[in-house]
């Protein structure tokens, strides 16, 4: 005999990705019982929605996003499990979401049979993380320091977002002029903070202003 059905709350800017989680989840004793669009409304939801679970995309539109989405969720009262839920394959972005708050991490491409594991272990409060993440994050290869400034390590794409951040441009404004979606420039942006180890856009400012790259 089944027990009580697993509670979910879906926080996915995309409605076909939120429907094909349903179509998967459907039948295994798990119940969406509510669903968003962006960090905000998620976190209005939390508020006013009892959940076993929540499956969360990181880059939605408006603000918060990210790791620091993930830290406001899990600062709320008694918060839900997180599963992110992700279109990032990287390394980098799964750890800093687990040492956010998440409780596990999947990439979008993982096969059903994957998400229903993934989903049902991180609501009965385990871990998860993506197989071939947990490799990279395990086995990948180690870099050797280098003397060269860390934004050398950029992309073209990664750096032509920081200048354009830098000449305080909006990521709405980014994501029309270089005919991407805000989404994308999103991803790009978090990726380039991690790279230089940068928190917001003030640190972009002196980040540009100690290696010359802008004058006071």
């Amino acid at each position: 005999m089944m027990g009580n059905p697993i509670r979910i709350i879906l926080a996915d800017d995309h409605p076909i990705v939120r429907d094909a989680l349903k179509n998967i989840l459907a039948g295994h004793n798990l119940v969406v019982v509510a669903e968003a669009e962006s960090g905000s409304e998620a976190i209005e939801l939390l508020e006013n929605t009892e959940c076993d679970l929540l499956i969360l995309d990181l880059m939605m539109p408006g603000h918060p996003i990210g790791p620091e989405l993930i830290e406001m969720i899990a600062s709320g009262s008694n918060p839900p499990p997180v599963l992110v839920f992700s279109m990032s394959d990287d390394e980098r972005t799964a750890s800093d979401a687990l040492q956010a708050g998440a409780s596990g991490y999947l990439t979008k491409d993982s096969e059903p049979t994957v998400i229903l594991d993934a989903v049902l272990k991180v609501a009965a409060k385990g871990k998860y993380i993506s197989p071939v993440i947990a490799e990279k994050i395990l086995f990948g290869e180690r870099k050797m320091p280098s003397s060269e400034p860390l934004h050398k390590q950029l992309s073209r794409r990664e750096y032509q977002i920081f200048l354009m951040l830098l000449d305080g441009k909006t990521m709405d404004t980014i994501a029309s002029e270089l005919s991407i979606s805000r989404q994308t420039v999103g991803t790009h942006k978090m990726r380039l903070m991690h790279k230089l180890d940068l928190q917001n856009n003030i640190d972009i400012v002196r980040y540009a202003i100690n290696h010359g790259l802008m004058s006071l």
